[in-house]
């Protein structure tokens, strides 16, 4: 699933659609400075989106999904298609509470399209975090450096 990795943290297409879409920001950030950004309810994001970390909608429930998402365009995606795309989500974040949701629904959510991908995001989460580890040959001659020293440094040069 390497692709899986291309789609950093989305989990719906409508995500991207609320980011981009004109009426969805003021318009002094505007492409279109001309167009206001809507009040229009069916256009607002809704508090399951934005007050929820991609762990808790992992872990929701069928009973739960139809609540919070009736109505929404994510009801044609369902509950599974939903959560496969958080699974490959987590499997993108750096989000500590990502291994225990996963773990939990790798071995007991009813949708098997779910289980395998948790199982997937949580073997890559734990496939990079090894990596991380492991001391990368130095190509100078040196002793080696690991990966996450390398990020870091990298981090520290951007950021001063």
């Amino acid at each position: 699933m390497p692709i899986l990795l291309t789609l950093h943290e989305t989990v719906f297409w409508c995500d991207t659609r609320q980011e981009v879409c004109p009426f969805n920001r003021p318009a002094a950030t505007s492409a279109h400075p001309t167009l206001a950004s809507t009040t229009e309810p069916a256009f607002q994001p809704r508090e399951v989106t934005s007050g929820s970390t991609l762990a808790d909608l992992l872990l929701m429930g069928e009973e739960e999904f139809r609540v919070k998402f009736k109505g929404s365009p994510v009801k044609r995606a369902k509950r599974r298609g939903l959560l496969r795309n958080v699974a490959v989500a987590l499997a993108n974040s750096d989000d500590p509470a990502a291994e225990q949701a996963l773990g939990q629904v790798a071995a007991s959510d009813p949708q098997p399209l779910v289980r395998e991908h948790a199982t997937w995001a949580l073997r890559t989460i734990r496939e990079r975090a090894e990596q991380r580890s492991q001391p990368r040959p130095d190509t100078k001659g040196g002793e080696g450096v690991s990966l996450q020293s390398e990020r870091q440094r990298n981090r520290s040069v951007q950021m001063g």
